[in-house]
């Protein structure tokens, strides 16, 4: 059973109690208890607690996923982006290795790669929810290994950079036409000087005509 006991400083500490084997000894019964200290033990689940909390409520995607790449676990927010419902998600491959689109062949093959090695790795790529609508999404994935050292999950966090993403497009589609605009302004500046250059040429070569020619009045 699971209690507290309270220290010589009035402090309550939580153990465990196990009872043991009963003794005699000169006709009088004796119990043997053990008592182990949980506090480490509760201080982990409380902050399992907390980050299950975090993960549960924060805006960025969260799937955990086992050694062989089948979901166990996903957020809300994991639900959201992806258009899924829990029961669709768990057992099943996560919804990044499911990409069809050639642009993300390249981001498939690290992705791919990176859970075969066994290694950290984070991408970005445009990608498709249920609904078949586009999506720019930010992954990370890390593995996560046991005592022995061996993998025994993956979680992913992916962030929705869709905003972002569209911005820095459009921004280089903006920087793009000024920089063609600005190649017509030079091209243009350059014809107009070369022009001027031409009838400053003429009007000098007048002039030098005019200045040596004799005054006949």
């Amino acid at each position: 059973n699971e209690t507290a006991i309270r220290t010589k400083n009035k402090n309550l500490v939580p153990v465990q109690v196990a009872l043991g084997k009963k003794f005699i000894i000169d006709n009088k019964s004796y119990l043997v208890c053990f008592f182990r200290n949980m506090t480490k033990k509760k201080q982990i689940e409380e902050n399992l607690s907390l980050l299950s909390l975090v993960a549960s409520e924060t805006t960025d995607s969260i799937i955990i996923s086992s050694a062989e790449g089948k979901a166990i676990w996903a957020n809300e927010a994991y639900m959201k982006l992806t258009g899924s419902t829990l029961d669709e998600i768990i057992g099943q491959k996560p919804n990044y290795l499911s990409l069809e689109s050639e642009i993300n062949s390249e981001t498939f093959r690290k992705i791919t790669q990176a859970i075969n090695e066994k290694k950290e790795v984070k991408v970005v790529f445009q990608h498709n929810n249920k609904l078949k609508e586009k999506y720019w999404l930010e992954l990370n994935i890390t593995p996560v290994f046991d005592n022995e050292g061996n993998c025994s999950k993956f979680i992913a966090i992916g962030r929705d950079v869709t905003t972002t993403k569209e911005r820095e497009i459009e921004l280089k589609n903006i920087l793009e036409v000024t920089s063609q605009q600005n190649n017509k302004l030079l091209n243009f500046a350059h014809i107009v000087s070369h022009n001027i250059r031409s009838h400053t040429s003429n009007l000098l070569m007048v002039l030098d005509v005019i200045d040596n020619t004799d005054d006949l009045t």
